[in-house]
C-alpha cells in the first residue's frame, strides 16, 4: 500500500519523533515535556489536514478536546499526571472514532507489557546504573506505553491491519 493510499502512512511518519521523545523524557526525567505534546499536535495539524478529509480533522480536535477534558480531571484527582494527559489527548487526534477499540486494546498491551518490562529492567543491576529516574521511582513512566502505543497503532493501521 502507497503513503497515497493510506494517509496512516503520513500520520506515522509524522507521530513517530514525537512519541519516541515522550518515551525516552519520561523514562530518563520521568517528564514528558510540553514542546513533545505541542510537536505532536502540530505535527497531526500539518499531516492531517493534507492527507485527511476536513471533516475527520474537525471531528478528531473534537475527540482530542473532550480527551483533553476527561484527563484533566483525572489529574486534578491524581489519577494521572499532567504530562500523561496532555500526552493522551494530542494521541485522541491520531485515533478516529472507529478505530477506538483497537488502540484500547494496543494501549492495555503496552501498559502490562511496559510495565513488566520496565519493572524486570530497573531490577538488574547493571542497567540500574543508567541513572534514569524512572529506575528509582515508584511511579510508572507511562509516557513508555503511550508513545508506544500511538507508533502501534498508526504501523496497524498504516498497514491495513
Amino acid at each position: 500500500m502507497t503513503p497515497a493510499e493510506n494517509p496512516y502512512i503520513w500520520l506515522l511518519i509524522a507521530a513517530v519523533p514525537f512519541c519516541m521523545a515522550a518515551v525516552w523524557t519520561d523514562l530518563t526525567r520521568m517528564k514528558i515535556r510540553n514542546w513533545t505534546v505541542l510537536g505532536l499536535v502540530a505535527a497531526f495539524l500539518v499531516a492531517g489536514t493534507l492527507v485527511l478529509p476536513p471533516a475527520t480533522v474537525a471531528s478528531q480536535i473534537a475527540q482530542a478536546a473532550v480527551v483533553l477534558c476527561v484527563t484533566f480531571v483525572l489529574t486534578m484527582l491524581r489519577g494521572m499526571g499532567a504530562g500523561d494527559a496532555k500526552f493522551l489527548a494530542a494521541t485522541a487526534l491520531y485515533v478516529p472514532l472507529a478505530g477506538v477499540p483497537l488502540y484500547a486494546v494496543v494501549l492495555c498491551a503496552t501498559v502490562i507489557a511496559g510495565f513488566v518490562l520496565h519493572r524486570g529492567a530497573r531490577a538488574i543491576p547493571a542497567l540500574r546504573g543508567v541513572g534514569w529516574e524512572s529506575w528509582s521511582r515508584q511511579d510508572f513512566p507511562m509516557g513508555l506505553c503511550l508513545g508506544s502505543s500511538l507508533v502501534i497503532f498508526l504501523a496497524l493501521a498504516a498497514t491495513g491491519t
